[in-house]
């Protein structure tokens, strides 16, 4: 009978999962509790969009409760599994974080000609608040996001070179028996 061992993680990278797996959840709270926007109108009032509302807060959300589930998996064993939620939660939240990093100029932009058009109602209905320069401005949430995303990706390699690394000592043939 063929004793089949399973590919176990290193102490360093378990204790480091450990720590991760402390800081994870407070970290991304604190991504979610900072600005992803900020509108600035003309008469020097701002607007901060959190990075909670909306589908980015669902995805920090999942992807939090995801890299955890992994976490706990790869705490058992080095799995395939828990690789894949490593990597595809992190390069999902790269996505997202560079997506947020450029779009203030795009959404700029828009914001101007919107603003315009409701500058105009307000003049119309003799209303005396100015909006017609109002400015978007990309608020440090992008930072957050990404540096967290990095350390899922760097987990999920650490973890894949690990499993080969273990494949190739369970292969190596045995010597002096």
């Amino acid at each position: 009978m063929v004793k089949t061992e399973k590919p176990q993680a290193s102490l360093a990278l378990k204790w480091t999962q450990i720590a991760h797996s402390i800081l994870t959840a407070p970290f991304f709270i604190f991504a979610a509790l900072s600005d992803s926007y900020v509108i600035k109108l003309e008469s020097g009032e701002s607007i901060d969009i959190a990075a909670h509302h909306g589908l980015l807060g669902q995805l920090l959300l999942w992807s939090v409760v995801l890299v955890l589930v992994a976490q706990v998996i790869s705490l058992w064993r080095l799995s395939t599994f828990s690789i894949v939620l490593y990597a595809w939660c992190g390069t999902w939240l790269v996505l997202v974080a560079s997506a947020l990093a450029m779009s203030g100029e795009f959404l700029s932009k828009e914001l101007q000609n919107l603003s315009t058009g409701g500058q105009w109602v307000l003049d119309f209905l003799g209303v005396d608040f100015k909006i017609a320069h109002a400015t978007v401005e990309t608020g440090s949430a992008w930072i957050w996001i990404l540096l967290g995303a990095i350390s899922f990706v760097a987990f999920g390699t650490w973890q894949f070179v690990e499993k080969i690394v273990s494949y190739q000592r369970m292969m190596k043939p045995q010597s002096g028996n």
